[in-house]
């Protein structure tokens, strides 16, 4: 797994704010379903929510590449 550019970080930081953790919601949203197209967009394929948000919050753990 590789850091993310500057931009693309912060695109998903932003739409990470408004997509809910799996655990807490019972359906998938429509967060969810944009940050799975946003993940595909960096060459990701998680299948399904779960593995897309602790995806994703993995990418924001590691910060990005200047």
């Amino acid at each position: 797994m590789q850091k993310l550019g500057k931009e693309d970080y912060i695109t998903l930081e932003n739409l990470m704010e408004k997509v809910p953790d799996p655990n807490s919601t019972f359906t998938a949203t429509g967060w969810h379903y944009e940050l799975m197209a946003l993940l595909g967009k960096f060459g990701y394929r998680p299948v399904g929510r779960y593995a897309a948000y602790e995806l994703a919050v993995k990418l924001l753990e590691l910060g990005y590449d200047d």
